[in-house]
C-alpha cells in the first residue's frame, strides 16, 4: 500500500509539471495545500488503520461511508462553508 501512494505521488506531480496549462499556486497555498494532504489524510489513515484492529470490516466499511455524509456538514461547522443544494444531493 506504501509504494502504491509513493507511486501515486511520484506519478501526480510529474503530470502537474509537465502537463500544467497555465495554473500558478504559490508557494505559501503549496505548502498548505502540502500540509492537508499529508497530515490530516495522513493522520486520519493512521488511525483508521488503528481502529481496524479493534472493529469489523463491515463497520470499517460504514464508518468510511459517514465521510460521505458528515464531509459537507464539518465543512459548514467548522470553516462556514454553506454547500450548494447540488452538493447535497451529491452533485
Amino acid at each position: 500500500v506504501c509504494y502504491a501512494g509513493l507511486f501515486t505521488v511520484f506519478f501526480s506531480a510529474f503530470a502537474a509539471v509537465f502537463l500544467n496549462d497555465g495554473l500558478s499556486i504559490s508557494r505559501n497555498d503549496l505548502f498548505i495545500a502540502t500540509g492537508f494532504g499529508a497530515f490530516g489524510l495522513g493522520f486520519g489513515m493512521v488511525l483508521y488503520v488503528a481502529g481496524s484492529y479493534k472493529i469489523q470490516a463491515a463497520e470499517l466499511v460504514l464508518l468510511s461511508l459517514l465521510e460521505i455524509i458528515l464531509g459537507p456538514i464539518w465543512a459548514w461547522m467548522f470553516f462556514s462553508e454553506l454547500p450548494t443544494s447540488l452538493t447535497m444531493i451529491g452533485g
